[in-house]
């Protein structure tokens, strides 16, 4: 019979995708978590997205990307279906609207970029929730530090039955 024991906890940390699933991973791994660490999948039907328009050939990308990267942005993805997509430039995909608009904004204020949009986009988004099970009081705490590095993601105590 699985006992709760009030010197653990359990956590869920998330939603990440793209360059932030990576370096979340990255500094989970620091933490050394073993068997501690699992992580699950959700999948959202529709989302918002944050992009430049479609361009009329490739040269133009090109030179969009190169003033991308001029600016320090380096995770975008072009869109290279046939169809009125083509040559899009996208720059982020998100679960809510107001996501979207917090990260076009950053890179309107921050990175000069004036010629992303948002849309919506009724593909499916993956995102990654991190669950942390038995967690000591000292490696909580790491973990809410760390936390902080990730903007827009929620790290919340969770139920967890744990066997002695």
């Amino acid at each position: 019979m699985p006992t709760v024991r009030p010197d653990v906890s359990c956590m869920e940390w998330g939603e990440f995708s793209g360059a932030d699933l990576t370096r979340a991973t990255a500094a989970l791994s620091a933490l050394q978590l073993g068997d501690k660490l699992s992580q699950r999948q959700v999948e959202y039907a529709i989302g918002y997205w944050v992009y430049i328009s479609p361009m009329k050939d490739k040269a133009a990308v090109n030179q969009k990307i190169a003033q991308l990267k001029a600016r320090g942005i380096d995770d975008y993805f072009v869109v290279p279906d046939a169809g009125p997509w083509l040559n899009a430039v996208s720059l982020g995909v998100f679960k809510t609207r107001e996501a979207a608009q917090h990260f076009l904004d950053e890179l309107r204020n921050s990175k000069g970029v004036r010629s992303a949009q948002i849309g919506e986009r009724a593909s499916k988004l993956k995102v990654t929730l991190f669950v942390l099970n038995g967690l000591d009081a000292k490696t909580g705490a790491e973990l809410a530090r760390i936390q902080k590095d990730f903007a827009g993601s929620e790290l919340k105590d969770i139920p967890c039955a744990l066997t002695r």
